[in-house]
């Protein structure tokens, strides 16, 4: 791994989270953290709250900078949201996602909600889609939200990584001929 020379790149340091907006990455409100060594900064977490998620997923990436420079010192890979889809079928609900991501997801949980009901988990796969059967009774609204993990595959990185799908929502109904 390539490690920064902080002789020659001294601090502050600082890290701005961005998200894809058309063709440019934008700078996300609220969401730069700073230390002025090297060794203060910290792991974190960051929710981007009044994102309409039941349309379009989100891409987003770190940049780096040290000293006083407006030029990034390097930016990560990008990484998306899970985008869900939910379609209905005869006492049954199609799921299927999407997301492009630099690690490798080995997992994807199942959640629902019946009638608006607490999430529960129905089901976990390797694949990027789901038929869900289990109790499904057509003329009724489920909701689901899937939960990718995944890992880099390597030690210093803890894992699992998990990812969150926005809720989709399906009432199924007979479809089939």
């Amino acid at each position: 791994p390539n490690a920064i020379d902080t002789l020659l790149h001294s601090g502050p340091y600082r890290y701005q989270l961005q998200r894809l907006t058309g063709s440019t990455f934008l700078d996300v409100a609220g969401a730069s953290f700073s230390s002025p060594t090297f060794a203060g900064l910290k792991d974190t977490m960051f929710t981007e709250p009044g994102l309409d998620t039941k349309s379009q997923p989100y891409t987003y990436r770190v940049e780096f900078f040290t000293g006083s420079s407006a030029q990034a010192y390097g930016a990560s890979q990008e990484a998306s949201t899970v985008f869900l889809t939910a379609l209905p079928s005869d006492h049954a609900s199609l799921l299927s996602w999407t997301y492009h991501v630099p690690w490798d997801n080995y997992e994807f949980e199942i959640w629902r909600s019946d009638q608006g009901s607490p999430f529960q988990m129905v089901g976990t796969t390797s694949e990027d889609s789901f038929k869900d059967e289990d109790g499904i009774e057509n003329g009724l609204d489920y909701c689901y939200k899937v939960i990718a993990l995944g890992d880099y595959g390597l030690d210093m990185v803890p894992a699992p990584l998990r990812n969150a799908s926005q809720e989709a929502c399906v009432v199924p109904f007979d479809n089939v001929a």
